[in-house]
């Protein structure tokens, strides 16, 4: 299953994907939402490697996923991979220059079931394709204008 959405940020390429890849604010934000992210990773800077576990509760149980960062080409894109409970998933960001101050970014997470449980799982998320569809598309959009808001801020 997949989904995917873009938005067009205004900002140079470069700005906005040194935002987008700023994982220490990314941490930090998770931790004020009370979201106990734990590296897993001791890498100096941004890269290939870094991991994370992250907490969650989904239908009534406590559940941990584990996220790495398996591509940095920076001021274009970044992949992350990671499993929940023999759900895999990629987070494909990628960043492409529209002028010199308008950047789109596209986010796209691709699911894929290991387990039994994770099959049915998926399949139930299908029957809700659309509204998991315009939920996702709302939270990106939502992310990016938090981003935008930041570049504009410290620019």
């Amino acid at each position: 299953m997949q989904f995917k959405a873009s938005e067009v940020v205004t900002g140079p390429v470069e700005d906005v994907f040194a935002q987008l890849s700023d994982v220490a604010f990314y941490e930090r934000m998770a931790l004020e939402n009370g979201i106990a992210v734990k590296r897993l990773d001791k890498l100096p800077r941004p890269g290939p490697g870094m991991r994370w576990q992250i907490p969650f509760r989904a239908r009534g149980r406590d559940r941990i996923a584990e996220m790495t960062m398996v591509t940095l080409h920076a001021p274009q894109k970044m992949r992350f991979e990671g499993a929940v409970q023999g759900l895999l998933f990629e987070v494909d960001v990628l960043a492409e220059a529209l002028d010199p101050n308008a950047t789109e970014v596209t986010v796209a997470t691709k699911t894929r079931a290991k387990s039994i449980t994770a099959k049915v799982l998926l399949q139930s998320m299908k029957l809700a394709r659309d509204s998991l569809n315009k939920g996702y598309r709302k939270r990106v959009r939502k992310a990016l204008r938090q981003l935008e808001d930041r570049l504009h801020a410290d620019g």
